[in-house]
């Protein structure tokens, strides 16, 4: 990303952003899946492989929704909460504190 300026080309900036922190993202839950399934202690089976894959895809799904919701309850506070935006303080206060809760809730899950 240090070879494609922001300035020059927001496009791919922006594809290229998402695109690393998806792969971070997949990343995390994989490594809590991996990790919840060694802590039973077992050994790995097939039926063990499927249990991985389907609480990789539900942990994704439900990371995702909760993203989803702190998305827009983020985006409907700073449109219709218009004292919130008049501080860039108050705003980027909002917006880290609506982002730790949405980590915070999707680690909880």
């Amino acid at each position: 990303m240090s070879l494609v300026k922001y300035a020059e080309y927001p496009k791919i900036f922006s594809l290229m952003l998402g695109e690393a922190l998806w792969n971070d993202a997949v990343a995390v839950v994989l490594s809590s899946t991996i990790q919840e399934m060694l802590s039973a202690g077992d050994g790995a089976s097939w039926d063990d492989m499927l249990i991985l894959v389907w609480d990789f895809f539900l942990l994704s799904l439900f990371s995702s929704l909760i993203g989803v919701v702190f998305g827009l309850l983020s985006g409907l506070m700073t449109k219709y909460m218009r004292f919130l935006t008049r501080s860039a303080i108050h705003e980027t206060t909002l917006l880290f504190l609506l982002g730790f809760g949405s980590y915070f809730a999707a680690d909880a899950v």
